[in-house]
């Protein structure tokens, strides 16, 4: 509750426009997307406004606020031991929780895994590595942004 009215405090504070209803997306990183769910639903309620989440990294647990997430985007290195960690800790994303909110926003369709590469969670070859690049040439820092950004485009075709 505390940061989602921070955040609604932050926006207000840069122009956001009250009763706008205009979409916010949350971008975060590892335990970040835990506070970005769970602060959806009180974001949700208070701007009657979709909420988006693009987590890079993210260790998110099967929370409420997911109900209240209109679509998560999530950013997951292929050498990543950290994200992946929620799968097996957090028994509200095992398959047989079916009535759990992270399996329903799977079974809607509201939860989007992309393939960062092959980056770590930290260290030199982490999401935010300047002097770690992929196959092609462009540094982690570079393609985690550009995959950030693609996310954000993309949801911003949803539908408000």
């Amino acid at each position: 509750l505390g940061v989602a009215r921070e955040v609604v405090h932050s926006l207000r504070r840069h122009g956001y426009p009250p009763d706008s209803a205009m979409p916010v997306t949350i971008v975060c990183y590892s335990g970040g997307g835990q506070i970005a769910v769970g602060s959806a639903r009180y974001l949700a309620r208070r701007l009657q406004a979709p909420i988006r989440v693009v987590s890079l990294g993210g260790v998110i647990s099967s929370d409420p606020g997911l109900d209240d997430v209109q679509h998560l985007y999530q950013l997951k290195g292929s050498k990543d031991v950290v994200a992946p960690l929620a799968d097996l800790l957090f028994p509200g994303r095992w398959r047989i929780m079916a009535h759990s909110a992270w399996n329903r926003a799977k079974r809607q369709g509201r939860i989007t895994v992309i393939d960062a590469g092959a980056v770590t969670h930290f260290g030199r070859h982490d999401y935010f590595s300047r002097s770690t690049h992929t196959p092609d040439g462009i540094s982690n820092a570079q393609r985690t942004a550009q995959l950030a950004a693609t996310a954000i485009l993309e949801a911003d075709k949803l539908p408000s």
